[in-house]
C-alpha cells in the first residue's frame, strides 16, 4: 500500500507526458486524477495506521550508494510527521488537478499540464517520505523543477517566463545552502540518515549545530518565501491559478517548514539557529503584511498573505521545539489551515474574476472567513492549554479574544478583496461619470492616434493632424470631429476616409487631451514639434492599466479579430512594427508575440485562448467598447464557442446554425 502510494503519481504523469497523444485530452485528465485521488484515499489510511495507532513504518528498497565512508539506502518511513503532512498535500493536489479540468478545459497542451502537476505532486511526495537526506534533497529540487515548468507553461508570454527564472535561481540559492547543510551533516555525522543524525545530535557541539542549522535555516527559507529570499513568490503569481494554488498556497511553499521540523531533533540544540528563526519569522509576519494591504492585484495580495501565515509558522516552531510531544499536532493543524485558507483564496480569486458578481464575492469571502476563523481558534487555544495549562474560564476569554481579533482582520482582508473587485467592475463613481467619459475617449482617441494617426508640421509651419481610417468606420471619425472639428475626406483610390485637423485651437484641445497618453515613439515625436509650435509641455505616459481605454483604440485602429481554420480558434491579433509597444499587453491581457515574417520587420501580438478572450469581452470591452464596426464580431466570440462544434455535425439543422453564424461572422471583414 505504501509504495502504491507513492508511485501512483509518476506513474500518472508518465502515461498523460509521454502517451498524451494516445490517451487523449479526457485520458490524461481521467488517469492523473484517479491516480491522485487514489493515493489520497491510501494516505488517509496511512495517517489511520500510522498515526493514530501510532505503528512507524519503514520500507527500504536498494542500496543506493555503497561508499567505504558513505552507505544511503533508497528508502521511505511514515512516521506521524509524515503521515500528517501527506494529508493537506494531497488533498490540496487533489482539488487542484479536479479543479484545472475546468480551467484548463480549452487550453491545447493539456496533458502537458496535468502531467507536470502529477509530477509536481510525487516530488512532494518523495520529500515528504524520504528517511535520509541525500533522497529528501531529490524531492526537494524536483518540486523546485516542477515549479519552474508550471509557472511557465505559458511559455509565450514573456512575465511568465522572467517570473519562472525568477523563481528558480532564488531557490538555488537556498539549495547551495542545503547542500552545504547536508555536506556538513556528513562530515560531522559521517552518515545522512534521519535516525543516525538524530541518535547522535546530543554528543555534538553546538557550534557545529549552529552552523547546520544555519544552512538548513537559509535552504527553507528560500523554499518557504521568507523575507530576503521572497522575491519569487509573488513574481510566480504570472502561472495558471491552479498552479498559483497547488505551489504558492498549498505544497511548495510549506516544504522549507517541513524541512525545519524534521530537524528539529537537531536543531534544538542550537539556541542561535531558534533566534534567527524567531526573528526571521517576526520581521517576515510584518514586511509581508505591511506589502500586502497596498497591493492592487488580487493574487499578489494572497501571496503576501501566504508569506505571512508562513512567518507565523516559523514561530510556532520556535515556540514548541521543546515540547515535542505536541510539535506534529500543533504545526501540521496551522499548515492544514493555512493551506485549506489558501487554496479557498485563490479559488475565490478565480471566481470574482471570472463572476464579478459582488454578491457571491461577498458569499464566498464570507465563508471563507468563518472557516478560517472555526479551525483557528480552536487549534490555537489547545496549543496555549498545552503548553501552559489554563482554566475553563480563561479558556473561554481567548477564545472570545481570538474570534474578535481574527473576524476584523479577516474582515478588513475581504472588505479589501471586495473593493478592489468593484474597482475593476465599476472603476468610477457617479459623481465624476462626465470626467470618466472623458478620460476613456482620450484614452481610445490615444490609441487610436498611436496607430492610424500622424502629426506633420511643414517647413512654412502648417501644423495638422491625420487619421485615415476604413470608410466603414466614419462613425468613429465623425464623433473625433463632432468634438476638436476638423474635415473628414475620401482617399483617391482607396476605400478610405482622412480626418484632417488643422484649426489652432482644435489641435490645441486634442494635445491637452491626449498628451500624456501617446505610447508610440514616432507620434511622441511628431506631436512634440507641435508642442514646441504651441507652447505646450510635452508629458510622456506612465504604465499601461487594465483599465485604460488605450487599448480599446489600438484594437480600432492596427487590430484584427478573425476565425483560423487550422486551430478551430477565434483570434484577437495587432500588427505593429514597434515591438516596445506590444510588450506591456502580454502581462495585462494575456496573449503572446510573433514575429510576422522574416522579410517584413513586424510584430503580431495575437490573444487565442478561450479564457483570455472571455475575460477581456467581459471585463474589458464592457467598460471600454469598440468604436469601430470590429465590435460586431468581438460580440460574436462567445456564440462562436457555442455552435463551433457543428462544423462537421451530421444533423442538418446543427449544420445550418453554424452556417448562419458564419454568413454574420463575415458580414464584417478584416
Amino acid at each position: 500500500m505504501y509504495l502504491t502510494l507513492i508511485i501512483l503519481p509518476l506513474l500518472a504523469s508518465i502515461i498523460s507526458g509521454f502517451f498524451g497523444r494516445k490517451v487523449g485530452v479526457s485520458g490524461a485528465q481521467l488517469i492523473t486524477c484517479s491516480c491522485v485521488i487514489a493515493t489520497t484515499v491510501l494516505s488517509l489510511v496511512a495517517f489511520l495506521e500510522v498515526g493514530l495507532n501510532n505503528i512507524p513504518v519503514s520500507i527500504v528498497l536498494f542500496r543506493w550508494i555503497d561508499s567505504e565512508s558513505l552507505n544511503v539506502l533508497w528508502g521511505f518511513q511514515f512516521d506521524s510527521l509524515t503521515v500528517s503532512m501527506l494529508i493537506p498535500v494531497l488533498i490540496i493536489s487533489s482539488l487542484v488537478h479536479v479543479y484545472s479540468i475546468g480551467y484548463m478545459s480549452t487550453d491545447p497542451h493539456n496533458q502537458r499540464f496535468f502531467s507536470y502537476l502529477s509530477l509536481f505532486t510525487f516530488m512532494m511526495i518523495i520529500l515528504v517520505t524520504a528517511n535520509n537526506f541525500l533522497l529528501m534533497f531529490v524531492g526537494w529540487e524536483g518540486v523546485g523543477i516542477c515549479s519552474y515548468l508550471l509557472v511557465s507553461f505559458w511559455f509565450t508570454r514573456i512575465a511568465a517566463n522572467q517570473s519562472s527564472m525568477s523563481a528558480f535561481l532564488t531557490n538555488r540559492v537556498g539549495d547551495c545552502f542545503l547542500t552545504i547543510g547536508i555536506f556538513a551533516l556528513l562530515w560531522s555525522f559521517g552518515n545522512i540518515d534521519y535516525s543516525t543524525v538524530f541518535s547522535l545530535s546530543p554528543y555534538v557541539t553546538e557550534n557545529t549545530v549552529t552552523i547546520i542549522g544555519v544552512c538548513l535555516l537559509i535552504g527553507a527559507m528560500a523554499k518557504s518565501s521568507q523575507v530576503g529570499l521572497h522575491v519569487w513568490l509573488p513574481l510566480a503569481m504570472e502561472g495558471p491559478t491552479p498552479v498559483s494554488a497547488l505551489i504558492h498556497a498549498a505544497t511548495m511553499v510549506t516544504a522549507g517548514v517541513y524541512l525545519l521540523m524534521r530537524t528539529s531533533p537537531l536543531i534544538e540544540y542550537s539556541s542561535t539557529v531558534l533566534i534567527l528563526c524567531l526573528w526571521i519569522g517576526a520581521i517576515t509576519t510584518v514586511f509581508s503584511s505591511l506589502i500586502g494591504l497596498f497591493q492592487q492585484d488580487i493574487k499578489k495580495v494572497i501571496a503576501y498573505s501566504t508569506m505571512s501565515q508562513l512567518a507565523r509558522v516559523y514561530n510556532n516552531v520556535l515556540i514548541i521545539y521543546r515540547h515535542q510531544a505536541i510539535c506534529v499536532e500543533v504545526i501540521c493543524r496551522n499548515i492544514i489551515n493555512s493551506q485549506i485558507t489558501k487554496t479557498l483564496g485563490y479559488i475565490n480569486n478565480h471566481i470574482s474574476i471570472s463572476l464579478f458578481n459582488s454578491s457571491l464575492t461577498l458569499l464566498w469571502q464570507y465563508f471563507y472567513i468563518m472557516l478560517y476563523i472555526i479551525m483557528s481558534v480552536r487549534w490555537k487555544t489547545n496549543i496555549i492549554s498545552k503548553l501552559v495549562g489554563i482554566s475553563e474560564a480563561i479558556r473561554l476569554i481567548l477564545i472570545c479574544l481570538n474570534y474578535i481579533i481574527l473576524l476584523a482582520l479577516d474582515m478588513f482582508i475581504s472588505i479589501h478583496l471586495l473593493f478592489l473587485d468593484i474597482s475593476r467592475k465599476y472603476p468610477y463613481s457617479t459623481s465624476n461619470l462626465k470626467n470618466t467619459r472623458d478620460n476613456s475617449f482620450n484614452e481610445w482617441l490615444s490609441g487610436l492616434i498611436d496607430g492610424d494617426g500622424y502629426f506633420i508640421l511643414t517647413k512654412k509651419g502648417y501644423a495638422s493632424c491625420e487619421i485615415t481610417m476604413d470608410i466603414r468606420d466614419k462613425k468613429a471619425l465623425y464623433e473625433i470631429k463632432q468634438k476638436f472639428g476638423g474635415s473628414i475626406k475620401t482617399v483617391a483610390n482607396a476605400n478610405a476616409l482622412r480626418y484632417k485637423l488643422r484649426h489652432k485651437k482644435g489641435l490645441i484641445h486634442l494635445i491637452n487631451n491626449i498628451n500624456g497618453n501617446l505610447r508610440n515613439p514616432v507620434r511622441l515625436l511628431q506631436m512634440n514639434k507641435l508642442c514646441v509650435k504651441y507652447g505646450i509641455e510635452l508629458k510622456y505616459s506612465n504604465c499601461l492599466t487594465f483599465n485604460n481605454g488605450w487599448l480599446s483604440g489600438f484594437i480600432d485602429s492596427d487590430g484584427s479579430i478573425y476565425y483560423n481554420e487550422k486551430s478551430g480558434q477565434v483570434c484577437l491579433s495587432i500588427t505593429q512594427k514597434n515591438k516596445y509597444m506590444l510588450e506591456p499587453l502580454i502581462k495585462l491581457y494575456g496573449g503572446r508575440i510573433d514575429i510576422l515574417s522574416p522579410k517584413v520587420e513586424a510584430f503580431k501580438y495575437i490573444i487565442y485562448r478561450k479564457s483570455e478572450l472571455f475575460y477581456l469581452v467581459d471585463q474589458y470591452f464592457i467598460n471600454y467598447p469598440l468604436k469601430t464596426d470590429k465590435m460586431k464580431r468581438l460580440n460574436l466570440i462567445k456564440q462562436f464557442y457555442s455552435v463551433r462544434i457543428y462544423t462537421q455535425s451530421k444533423d442538418i439543422n446543427k449544420f445550418n446554425e453554424w452556417i448562419a453564424f458564419k454568413h454574420k461572422w463575415d458580414k464584417y471583414k478584416d
